[in-house]
């Protein structure tokens, strides 16, 4: 079988019969002019794109979380600051509200106990047990103690040559068992041996020293008349009727507290009341006189005790 053949082509000169494959080369000459690139890339199948799109979601998640996690952080820290502070408030109002002044508590009829905090930083202690026969009462100036948020203690009060200590063992007393607990009202609690007693602080105007005059009496028996002047001093007058016997003594000397009216001077000799009080063989260290948060008075003495009222409050 015999081929044509076109001889001479040049320039890629195609017979016009074949038009459509002279466009196709003559379209992919056009595309000379364009710079030539390198384009490689992977189109993701569909699980890639849902696993994207998941991911990205829990990156969101894990933020909103640790959002909420710094906030709850926060919100610790500031009632953890809040906490401290409110600790640090207790405990500058425990050290405000350390007991002072003096508190009294009693038993009707059967005790009175009355405690002053000094300025020094001892207590002033006494205990009237009215109905112990004999009569009992302890009564201990300047008692040392220490003093915490909870609770007043006696540190000596276990060695020999402490007052407090030494009156409570002579009434075979557990010593160990003798503290004040602070309570959050203000009021204290006595804790010994004996039932709990309660301890209120007297005001500014039970505090009052005495003035005037008080009276006291036992019907057919003795009146008591005491006067405070104006020097400091107090006029005495016991007339014990059924013995005949009266002591009267102007200008005592006292000593006045929250809580007492002493005599100083009784132990002297030369002192009106203690020289007529020897002459009749008393103990003279067991006369005093308590301020009741009343206003009254109680006189002690070798005798049983006696209440003594303002004259001003007998008299209408």
């Amino acid at each position: 079988m015999a081929f044509f053949v076109q001889e001479h082509v040049l320039r890629l000169q195609v017979p016009v019969h074949n038009s459509s494959f002279v466009e196709v080369l003559q379209a992919q000459g056009h595309l000379s002019c364009e710079e030539t690139r390198l384009w490689l890339f992977e189109a993701p199948y569909s699980p890639q794109v849902h696993q994207e799109l998941t991911t990205t979601k829990e990156v969101i998640n894990l933020v909103d979380r640790s959002k909420c996690i710094l906030q709850i952080i926060i919100l610790l820290r500031t009632a953890m600051l809040q906490h401290l502070n409110a600790m640090a408030l207790l405990a500058t109002l425990a050290a405000a509200t350390a007991p002072s002044g003096t508190y009294e508590g009693s038993v009707p009829l059967i005790l009175d106990m009355t405690v002053t905090f000094n300025s020094d930083g001892t207590m002033d202690f006494d205990n009237n047990i009215k109905v112990a026969h004999p009569h009992q009462e302890i009564k201990c100036q300047k008692v040392s103690i220490a003093v915490s948020d909870s609770a007043v203690t006696f540190p000596n009060i276990q060695k020999t040559g402490d007052c407090l200590g030494d009156a409570l063992r002579k009434q075979h007393k557990d010593v160990t068992k003798f503290s004040i607990g602070i309570n959050a009202d203000g009021t204290l609690t006595f804790h010994s041996t004996w039932p709990d007693l309660k301890l209120k602080k007297k005001s500014d105007q039970e505090l009052t020293a005495p003035t005037g005059t008080y009276e006291g009496s036992v019907p057919f028996i003795l009146d008591l008349t005491c006067t405070f002047n104006s020097d400091g001093t107090m006029d005495f007058d016991n007339n014990v009727k059924v013995a005949h016997q009266e002591i009267k003594c102007p200008k005592v000397a006292i000593s006045v507290s929250d809580t007492a009216i002493t005599f100083p001077n009784i132990k002297n000799t030369g002192d009106c009341m203690g020289d007529a009080l020897r002459k009749q063989k008393k103990d003279v260290t067991k006369f005093s006189l308590s301020i009741n948060s009343d206003g009254s008075l109680t006189f002690h003495s070798t005798w049983p005790d006696l209440k003594l009222k303002k004259k001003a409050f007998i008299v209408v």
